[in-house]
């Protein structure tokens, strides 16, 4: 009966668990790697980043991301075009939602064997036309509020 409880606790707790927010590395002095879920504030990070990189020759950003926040994503994605990025998708990695803003972004993209890369629309429950509205207000659904988004 103490195993089971035990095992039945393990389980609820990790099935708590956040997802991974995204983290940015530089494992050399021309490329950044995203992985994890992108978040609000993320682009702050992804630039001070890019900051610390080298300006000569090709910076790759490598991507391994589930997506997230679509406005982190959409201004990563305007540094990574305005620098004139390359965009990487490694082996077996996966790109997905709003991690393929990014990638679509790179000047250069590159997908390697076996990787995933996952599109969809955007939606909110009760909101058929979120896509269009998030066009509209550059990235954010602030049309809906006229006092702008609201704070989680």
């Amino acid at each position: 009966m103490r195993h089971t409880l035990l095992v039945a606790t393990l389980a609820t707790t990790w099935l708590a668990l956040p997802a991974e927010a995204g983290k940015f590395e530089i494992p050399n002095d021309q490329a950044i790697v995203i992985s994890g879920r992108l978040d609000p504030g993320d682009d702050a990070q992804f630039l001070s980043s890019h900051s610390r990189l080298r300006r000569d020759g090709t910076i790759e950003v490598h991507l391994s991301s589930p997506g997230g926040s679509v406005l982190a994503a959409m201004k990563i994605a305007d540094i990574v075009h305005r620098a004139g990025l390359a965009a990487q998708i490694p082996y077996r990695a996966t790109c997905a939602s709003a991690c393929v803003l990014v990638f679509a972004a790179g000047v250069t993209r590159i997908a390697d064997a076996d990787l995933t890369i996952a599109v969809h629309s955007v939606g909110m429950p009760g909101q058929a036309d979120a896509d269009q509205k998030l066009i509209e207000n550059g990235g954010t659904l602030a049309g809906d509020n006229p006092q702008g988004p609201r704070s989680a």
